[in-house]
């Protein structure tokens, strides 16, 4: 399997988050997935193979706190694969969206990449939500799923936690290196 070939660059793309974080959110200690090979999805009726050459996991964590807001996959497909997995996981965000009754929303960022995330409408369950970044430029998929804290009192609380991840994240992992 490939995932052990592409820890060391997994590996950096996880220090530079801690990095870009700076003092209110840091990450965890990373986990390499062993034999990752992949996973399947399924989007209304339609099944489809998430080939994976490596994943890297961690939570991020609060500074503070030490509450993981977030358990974090990063996730590279065979660079062939890339835009077609794009696709299909973009797909298959609108498909859980539609059938949870929320809505995804869009954002468009630099070098072509964007961030999906869907929202649960209320505090319930393990996770809130799910964010997932495309960065076509280093063919890397990043996925946040979101913790439920309990110092939440109502789902603006998971959208500030969020906001203040991408103020400090976004400008500065997107950049070239």
């Amino acid at each position: 399997m490939c995932a052990k070939a592409d820890e060391p660059a997994l590996a950096s793309v996880a220090q530079r988050h801690g990095e870009c974080l700076g003092s209110s959110f840091k990450t965890g200690s990373t986990v390499a997935s062993q034999d990752v090979g992949g996973y399947g999805i399924e989007v209304q009726g339609e099944r489809y193979w998430v080939a994976l050459e490596g994943r890297l996991t961690f939570s991020l964590l609060q500074v503070g706190g030490g509450d993981a807001v977030a358990q974090v996959k990063l996730d590279r497909p065979p660079s062939a694969d890339f835009d077609e997995q794009a696709r299909w996981r973009e797909r298959w965000l609108e498909d859980v969206a539609a059938r949870s009754g929320v809505t995804l929303e869009r954002r468009a960022l630099p070098e072509n990449a964007q961030l999906l995330t869907l929202n649960k409408k209320t505090l319930s369950g393990r996770f809130l939500g799910l964010s997932l970044l495309v960065d076509p430029q280093r063919k890397l998929f990043v996925q946040w799923d979101w913790n439920k804290l309990a110092r939440y009192t109502d789902p603006r609380d998971l959208l500030t936690t969020q906001k203040a991840v991408w103020e400090a994240l976004i400008p500065c992992a997107l950049k070239a290196h």
